[in-house]
């Protein structure tokens, strides 16, 4: 048998049931903005080719926390240690 969250809720305090909606959403909202930091910060590296940039922005979008995880961990510090000069 399936509990549902009143059932769950009901020997609790009436108020817990909000604080755990609060820190839902808390957490949803943090998520969230990792997830938008790391596609903007993709897409302003000036480190890493479109191709790559791409492949970063896939990853970052089929594993949404790993994948930014991944790219503030490695993906930042990864290039040629020179910046690509503008094509003419």
């Amino acid at each position: 048998m399936l509990l549902t969250a009143n059932r769950f809720l009901a020997g609790i305090d009436p108020l817990a049931g909000a604080w755990i909606v609060v820190a839902v959403i808390a957490v949803c909202a943090a998520l969230v903005l990792y997830f938008v930091l790391a596609v903007a910060s993709i897409l302003n590296s000036k480190r890493i080719s479109g191709g790559v940039k791409t492949l970063w922005l896939m990853a970052s979008c089929v594993f949404p926390v790993l994948g930014p995880t991944a790219w503030f961990l490695v993906g930042r510090g990864s290039g040629s240690g020179q910046l690509r000069t503008p094509r003419l």
